[in-house]
């Protein structure tokens, strides 16, 4: 992904130095502990997040399809996070990025979601080893990431062996156990890093011997806004304090605070017209808005808001019209209760109107069945 500088009019150094001295790191070990230990306030959303993330972009590279996900128990009782990509796999000197913070090959290009050359290290946010084991033309080479006794961290080569896998990247760490809080995280996490990616996309998941499935049927309002429903998200979002309104930024998920909704007429208006529980999600491409450098939250400023105003408006449009059609279209009395108990799903109507006052239908000319005095 392409990154925005925030950072305006960079200049260059001051003329007529006596001597430059170029600022550098000492303690490598310190950065690490802070990036591993400050940055991150949601580590096992995050690195669920980054991880399933980078396997898209793995499989992106070379345009194919198949990602599979696993959180499964062994004997110990002791459950293993896994994602196997089959993209391109990680050569040797591809290999060498990753133990470089900064680092990154995807930082020119918008059709892939990391970029700040941070996210392939995250498990060290959650435990102090993984595992990556590349597949690349009948080779099979095992990694362990360790983050060792000197705190610098380092990347050893324990395994290379011929086999007849196809290419592509796994990566696995070991959770502290399946009683643990830590392991409905995982499960939880795994759901919400997938909700929102285009059903094409989205990985097989299994979670102990049961397969974990998405039946998410948002309303699409325009080619950029969809309304969500409790049933389509709670998988994702379980005890997540929810707004109304989020963007997904090439489907990763981040909600937007009520008071920045609030402070926006056009995002207001929009919010007073959704449903109690609905939850109106902007869908984004990568590179358009500012994302902090941990992957959690999103820049909520003018960038933004340009971004978002006129998707707001063209959303509430296409909901009024959506909902008028629904009623009008009616063909029986029956036909018309299920379509008005179908539209409140989606849209906060009073007396036949939306919070701001204007009209989605006249109550009283809406039921041509007869008993206009039919109160809904």
């Amino acid at each position: 992904m392409k990154l925005i500088q925030s950072v305006k009019n960079t200049k260059s150094g001051p003329s007529g130095s006596l001597e430059t001295t170029a600022f550098s790191i000492g303690d490598a070990s310190k950065i690490i502990e802070i990036l591993r230990s400050k940055l991150y306030s949601k580590p096992i959303q995050t690195l669920v997040q980054e991880y399933l993330c980078n396997a898209r972009d793995a499989v992106r590279e070379i345009k194919g399809s198949k990602i599979l996900v696993s959180l499964i128990s062994d004997d110990a009782n002791t459950p293993t996070f896994k994602v196997r990509d089959y993209g391109p796999g990680i050569s040797p000197e591809r290999m060498k990025l990753f133990t470089q913070y900064g680092s990154t090959t995807k930082a020119g290009s918008n059709n892939q979601t990391g970029g700040f050359g941070l996210g392939s290290k995250l498990a060290w946010a959650y435990t102090d080893t993984f595992n990556i084991v590349t597949f690349i033309d009948g080779t099979r080479r095992h990694y362990i990431a360790s983050i060792g006794a000197n705190k610098n961290g380092t990347l050893d080569l324990m395994s290379e062996d011929k086999t007849i896998e196809a290419n592509g990247t796994e990566i696995s760490l070991e959770l502290k156990s399946r009683q643990d809080y830590d392991y409905n995280d995982f499960t939880i996490a795994i759901a919400r890093a997938v909700c929102f990616w285009n059903a094409s996309e989205r990985p097989l998941v299994r979670i102990e011997s049961e397969a974990l499935t998405f039946d998410v049927n948002p309303l699409v309002l325009t080619d950029n806004v969809a309304v969500y429903l409790e049933e389509d998200y709670r998988k994702a979002l379980e005890f997540e304090d929810k707004s109304s309104m989020a963007v997904s930024i090439d489907g990763v998920y981040y909600s937007l605070s009520k008071s920045f909704i609030q402070d926006e007429p056009s995002l207001y208006a929009f919010h007073n017209a959704l449903a109690h529980h609905a939850i109106a999600v902007f869908k984004l491409g990568n590179g358009q808005v500012e994302i902090a450098a941990s992957r959690e939250s999103i820049s909520e400023n003018d960038r933004l808001l340009a971004v978002l105003v006129k998707k707001a408006k063209a959303a509430k449009l296409a909901l009024e019209a959506w909902t008028k059609t629904r009623l009008e279209t009616s063909t029986s009395l029956l036909d018309y209760i299920e379509s008005y108990n179908a539209v409140l799903n989606y849209a906060r109507i009073e007396d036949g109107t939306f919070k701001d006052g204007s009209e989605v239908f006249n109550i009283h000319n809406t039921n041509p069945w007869g008993d206009n005095s039919l109160k809904i």
